[in-house]
């Protein structure tokens, strides 16, 4: 218990001083062939009306020139969100997911405040593996350019969305310096049926600070330099 509320501290408090180390968010996410735009529901944002797509996440640390950066890395989690009153599935590679959990109050204020649907969502934390630094692999998916690939690397996920009328999609990563990273509302993505609205949902409890984001966990472990 002790090792548990240790990480929620730890996680609270850089989720409230990290934001981004410069002009261009560390974490990103994309939705292959998507619109960038706004649907009435969330600005600035990747958006397909497709229920099954493939779903780039990107760990972007700077412009592919040399100097490279100092080597690092991120234990990822994909963050899904799901309108409150729905039922039905998120399938990732092939896994289905059907749990969801209230969003809580201080994952809202240090960095999802900004994407809308958050806010009206239960979310699911799934680890999607390691991001790092040494090639340069990941595109910069800017305000709706895909620019040159800079220092970084990308997962590839297939993604299907079963029943729901929106999906929301960020990120968190935890670098081997210890520090929190998230997606921004401006590189988000989502899915949303044609039309599709949300409503504003019940009261909201900090369930998730035990039940989401123990998944983060392991993300905290240390790994030996490659």
């Amino acid at each position: 218990m002790r090792r548990l509320a240790a990480i929620i501290f730890v996680i609270s408090i850089t989720a409230l001083l990290a934001g981004s180390a410069s002009a261009v968010p560390r974490l990103q996410t994309y939705i292959v062939g998507a619109e960038y735009g706004s649907n009435g529901i969330d600005n600035n944002s990747w958006v397909t009306h497709n229920s099954s797509f493939d779903l780039k996440v990107a760990g972007y640390w700077q412009p592919g020139i040399m100097p490279r950066p100092r080597y690092d890395f991120m234990s990822v989690g994909l963050v899904i969100g799901v309108p409150q009153n729905e039922t039905g599935a998120v399938w990732i590679n092939g896994v289905k997911i059907t749990s969801f959990y209230n969003v809580p109050s201080r994952l809202l204020s240090s960095g999802f405040s900004g994407q809308m649907p958050m806010k009206y969502a239960r979310i699911n934390l799934k680890g999607i593996g390691m991001i790092d630094n040494n090639q340069t692999g990941a595109w910069h998916y800017n305000g709706g350019v895909i620019q040159t690939p800079g220092w970084g690397d990308e997962i590839l996920l297939n993604v299907a969305v079963e029943n729901f009328t929106w999906s929301h999609f960020g990120a968190l990563g935890v670098s081997r310096y210890g520090r929190l990273y998230y997606t921004s509302d401006t590189h988000d993505a989502g899915y949303y049926r044609g039309g599709a609205g949300f409503a504003t949902p019940e009261p909201g409890t900090l369930s998730l600070l035990g039940l989401g984001l123990l998944g983060l966990a392991p993300f905290l472990k240390k790994k030996k330099r490659r």
